[in-house]
């Protein structure tokens, strides 16, 4: 409908590619994750931030989905859930400067 509205009014054409990128992958390494599924009865305390860290991401109850879409704006590129964990986790990755936006 978009693209019938810019060729009728501005006489601009558009067509659709596809592309392949990289992305990562967030998958669960061999032995089985090594965090523990949120358990909703305990109170949640906020961790301390460590020193040398430019920033940190913290969910106590957060899906493997949402995780991936957090690391999708520090890491530069989409990141892809693999890890076919269902529910709520706690997690708290620590990001150096140096690995945000896609800068090893």
């Amino acid at each position: 409908m978009l693209q019938a509205l810019l060729k009728e009014r501005f006489h601009l054409d558009a067509h659709l590619e596809k592309k392949d990128l990289p992305v990562y992958n967030l998958v669960v390494m061999n032995g089985g994750p090594k965090i523990q599924p949120t358990d909703p009865e305990r109170p949640f305390h906020q961790p301390v931030r460590m020193p040398g860290a430019s920033s940190m991401i913290v969910n106590p109850r957060g899906t493997m989905e949402t995780l991936a879409t957090m690391l999708t704006g520090p890491t530069g590129r989409p990141v892809l859930n693999k890890t076919n964990l269902e529910g709520p986790y706690f997690y708290a990755p620590i990001l150096e400067a140096r690995y945000q936006h896609g800068r090893p």
